[in-house]
């Protein structure tokens, strides 16, 4: 039987609350334009900004204000990591949409390696996965959405079925 490593919360760190909708719709609108990228963490808000390889369609996804039950950046003004996208959503597409998940960035076992933990608190489940070192993962576009009287905003979920 497996051994679990024992995983230290940094000094710099982030840790957030929210339901799992709001991070599963916030990671679904960017997952299927792009496999891997980088995760902002401020005082106020997550955000994402993502182009496809073809660099002809973006994507800005955040989660702030009410949909945030807590976040805390501790140490620093703004922390950035790299994300393979398809690793948050595996871990937390079984969990109830509407269960709280508390998410922690960086714990680290003694080898060094960074993990972002997640815990489903009403559900008694924890995991901890690998992140990016965010100088691998492609740079957000420099580009600003483009800006019309007319806007259309949608989920995660209706982005993509329509991708």
């Amino acid at each position: 039987m497996g051994h679990l490593t024992e995983t230290e919360i940094q000094d710099k760190h982030v840790q957030f609350s929210c339901t799992t909708k709001y991070l599963s719709s916030f990671i679904d609108s960017v997952d299927k334009l792009r496999d891997e990228g980088k995760l902002v963490f401020t005082d106020s808000k997550i955000y994402t900004k993502v182009a496809d390889p073809a660099n002809v369609g973006m994507c800005v996804s955040q989660i702030k204000g009410q949909a945030l039950n807590s976040l805390d950046v501790v140490g620093t003004d703004e922390i950035t990591i790299g994300a393979k996208f398809e690793k948050i959503q595996d871990c937390i597409s079984g969990i109830s949409s509407t269960s709280d998940l508390e998410v922690t960035w960086p714990v680290s076992p003694s080898s060094g390696a960074n993990f972002m933990r997640i815990n489903a608190i009403d559900e008694d489940l924890q995991f901890e996965i690998s992140t990016l070192d965010p100088s691998t993962v492609p740079e957000m576009p420099n580009a600003d959405p483009l800006s019309h009287s007319t806007q259309i905003k949608v989920d995660g979920s209706e982005l993509k079925g329509t991708v």
